[in-house]
């Protein structure tokens, strides 16, 4: 939580220094986490969040952005959870539609993941963690689906989330 705190704050130390001539926005999202693969055989549906930070520059479609998250997930007939709180940065590439109400997009990005559970005698890890991205922007809404995957001792961890969020900022 602290980690997430101290994103927020620096998240808006840079919205007061960025130029008038780039957007910056922020999007708040969470949803649904659905586990695949050997992942669903341990873990029941979870549920996460993030804090995206978008730059986009004017008179072009792509918009760079930072990432932290949160998500977590019950084992399976346990009373423990797994947590993973990645902190990544990407791109979406936005098709604008007349009006730029409408604005359907596509984006992919990388980074670290810390991975936890409660488990006793169980450690946190890093993990190099990826997820491509689709979705689409009506007005200051995003909806969007993301595969999410990391590697842990030959095994492919992955998730499939389903999220809604608010877009604040211009």
């Amino acid at each position: 939580m602290k980690k997430l705190s101290s994103l927020i704050v620096f998240s808006l130390f840079l919205f007061s220094l960025t130029q008038t001539n780039a957007q910056m926005r922020f999007v708040l999202n969470g949803g649904a986490q659905l586990p695949l693969g050997d992942f669903k055989n341990s873990n029941d549906i979870g549920y996460g969040g993030s804090v995206d930070v978008e730059f986009k520059m004017p008179m072009i479609a792509t918009t760079f952005f930072a990432s932290a998250g949160y998500d977590r997930w019950k084992i399976t007939n346990t009373n423990y959870s797994k947590y993973v709180t990645p902190f990544m940065g990407g791109i979406k590439y936005f098709i604008y539609t007349p009006g730029n109400i409408i604005s359907p997009y596509i984006g992919g990005a990388v980074g670290i993941a810390t991975v936890n559970s409660n488990v006793p005698n169980s450690s946190s890890e890093s993990k190099f963690i990826w997820s491509p991205t689709v979705g689409i922007r009506i007005s200051n809404f995003d909806i969007n689906a993301r595969y999410v995957s990391y590697f842990d001792n030959g095994i492919t961890i992955s998730w499939f989330g389903i999220n809604v969020g608010a877009v604040l900022g211009r």
